[in-house]
């Protein structure tokens, strides 16, 4: 693995440098270059098999590059997951048994390795919009209403980068507009640095500030202050 001859600013969330990554003989990254500012928004789009979940996991600590060099927070990894307290992360599959026996706050409660404390909880559940539902069985709730409560449990330990992973895979189109504000809302209210993986290309260029396509390499694509986004096909043109 190369070494990291140049540390990285202080202001910086993410910062990948040179990374590939291979399954077996399989290369899925190359000489891949991200560089996310704290507090800035990320979008990073691309086709399936392109390599977005496996750059997302290479950050989580979850798989080791085979070249180049990995910082989260200024530390490697593996370091920023033991943390506990930098990584708030939705998956793009999301495991929950509907089935349980639980209420909406009760999931919450139950989140991470230590009980939060009742107060966050609810303070949570309000941000989100689903205060008044925390007494609700969660076999009871809509998709867009899991999505949100997933992304509560996803702000527990109070991270200060939140990753997503299609999040709008699977919701209507009220609910997909519902979730584009709250994450407009949540990024505001606690001074979140966001990656957001997805297919959706109009929810990324109203999130982000940034897109990066990914497809083997990575390109990326900078708004400029005050300027919108290209268009579509501009945006992820692998060529």
């Amino acid at each position: 693995m190369l070494q990291n001859t140049q540390p990285a600013p202080a202001s910086l969330m993410v910062d990948m440098r040179q990374v590939d990554f291979a399954y077996a003989d399989r290369l899925v990254l190359k000489h891949v270059d991200l560089q996310v500012a704290a507090g800035a928004a990320t979008g990073l789009a691309g086709p399936n098999g392109g390599g977005k979940t496996t750059l997302l996991h290479l950050l989580l600590g979850l798989l080791r590059p085979s070249r180049g060099v990995i910082t989260v927070a200024g530390m490697s990894p593996p370091e920023a997951a033991r943390n506990g307290q930098i990584f708030g992360y939705l998956p793009q599959v999301a495991q929950v048994n509907r089935q349980m026996p639980l209420s909406l706050r009760q999931v919450l409660m139950l989140a991470g390795t230590q009980q939060p404390p009742k107060p966050h909880v609810d303070h949570l559940l309000e941000l989100v919009g689903l205060i008044d539902l925390a007494e609700t069985p969660i076999g009871e709730l809509s998709g867009g209403q899991v999505q949100r409560m997933l992304i509560a449990r996803a702000l527990i330990p109070e991270p200060k980068l939140l990753i997503l992973d299609e999040p709008t895979t699977g919701i209507d189109v009220t609910s997909r507009r519902q979730f584009i504000e709250l994450i407009l809302a949540l990024r505001q209210e606690q001074k979140l640095t966001l990656l957001i993986a997805s297919h959706d290309l109009h929810a990324l260029r109203e999130l982000c500030e940034d897109i990066a396509c990914l497809n083997l390499t990575l390109h990326m694509h900078h708004r400029r202050s005050g300027e919108p986004m290209p268009p579509d096909e501009v945006i992820c043109s692998f060529g």
